[in-house]
């Protein structure tokens, strides 16, 4: 009987185990359990994929990361798909050196499950190694190194995976706080950096640019940052007064105290809305401005992405230094005058020296000819006549040979 009751027990917590899994696993399929892929090689891209591995969003971090999204589409595609499309269309436009060996695709995958994590990443790795056989490349999977991001996650309180996905919502979305960021999970970071289609987004190029511009804009409405810190600090306050005990003096309000904590906190709460809406209006002009400027901006990328399919197919280098180049040469040009600038100066310098020693000559010119005024002493001419010059002496003739 005890063993029958045994048995029965068992069941009973297996199926309630059971049952729990299926409820977990039925609320991370409606919530879409999100996973970010970063890679990297030079072009650096990052991807968000859904719960079925399916590519949902994809942007560049670089322009050369933009240049290789101009030439290939990763959305819809399966996150296995969307890394060998990223990497063989890198190696088509010259990023790679298939017989180098020294070309690493760094992987980076991040969310909220660490099971799912680990395994994502396995695959990719898989994956891509097996392209790379496949193709006969001499390249290197590794996983993406997050040192640039450890003073901020001991900043932050938070693991070097959490604070760069929290800089990457950042550099996404400038307009944004950290303070705003830091109490999001890392499902919900990703969730922000899925939100706009790649076409969508501030081409990479134009990052620094934008940013600038968002970040006068925030400095224009530093009161509203103020005025959100300042409704921070009476909330906490009237939360503190409200839980306070009776005998608790120090956090303990008055209802006098208490109303007039209420009155300032409507009265900053409506200033604060009308900064946000006129914040949000400025914020919103930028953006749509250079949303404007990236299409030229990925057409100039397009244009990139043909000339190194071009240089490639004629077997040649294509160099992102050719500007560079020019101006080098430029600068030689520049050099080869100045030297001979300096060369001509210094025949100047020559030349002003020459007239002293001229001046010499012509003082020993003048003597001589005051030489000759005194032997020509008594001979009626000017004495400034100048002399006549002596015959030429004829040359002696030939010795004749008496034998001849």
């Amino acid at each position: 009987m005890k063993k029958l009751l045994c048995l029965i027990l068992v069941a009973v917590f297996a199926c309630t185990a059971l049952a729990s899994c299926n409820k977990f696993a039925e609320k991370s399929a409606a919530e879409g359990a999100l996973t970010y892929i970063g890679l990297r090689i030079n072009p650096e891209i990052e991807m968000v994929t859904n719960e079925e591995g399916v590519v949902v969003s994809a942007n560049a971090v670089n322009e050369d990361g933009e240049v290789v999204l101009s030439t290939v589409e990763l959305e819809g595609k399966t996150a296995e798909e969307a890394v060998v499309d990223f990497t063989e269309t890198a190696v088509d436009l010259g990023y790679m050196d298939p017989d180098a060996g020294k070309d690493t695709v760094y992987v980076d995958v991040n969310g909220e499950n660490t099971e799912v994590v680990e395994k994502v990443e396995k695959t990719i790795s898989d994956k891509l190694m097996k392209f790379f056989e496949r193709k006969g490349i001499a390249g290197k999977v590794s996983k993406e190194v997050l040192d640039s991001y450890i003073a901020k996650a001991d900043e932050w309180n938070v693991a070097p995976g959490h604070a760069k996905m929290i800089a990457r919502v950042l550099e996404a979305n400038p307009e944004l706080t950290y303070d705003e960021l830091l109490d999001l999970t890392v499902r919900e970071l990703i969730e922000l950096l899925k939100t706009d289609k790649h076409e969508d987004k501030v081409a990479a190029n134009l990052k620094d640019e934008y940013k600038d511009k968002i970040e006068a804009i925030k400095e224009k409405y530093a009161e509203l940052f103020e005025l959100r810190e300042a409704i921070d600090e009476i909330e906490d306050d009237l939360e503190d007064a409200r839980e306070a005990d009776e005998d608790d003096d120090d956090d303990k309000l008055t209802e006098e105290e208490i109303a007039a904590l209420e009155a300032e906190l409507e009265e900053k709460k409506a200033a604060l809305k009308a900064l946000e809406e006129e914040f949000k209006a400025e914020i919103e002009a930028i953006k749509a401005e250079y949303k404007e400027f990236s299409k030229d901006a990925r057409e100039e990328c397009r244009k990139e992405a043909e000339e190194r399919k071009q240089a490639k197919k004629d077997g040649k280098h294509f160099d992102d230094d050719d500007d560079d180049d020019d101006d080098d040469d430029d600068d030689d040009d520049d050099d080869d005058r100045d030297d001979r600038d300096d060369r001509d100066d210094d025949d100047d310098k020559n030349e002003n020296k020459r007239p002293d020693r001229d001046d010499d000559d012509d003082d020993d010119d003048d003597d001589d000819d005051d030489d000759r005024r005194h032997h020509n002493k008594g001979e009626n001419k000017p004495a400034d006549a100048p002399v006549k010059p002596e015959a030429p002496v004829a040359p002696e003739a030939p010795a004749v040979d008496p034998a001849a």
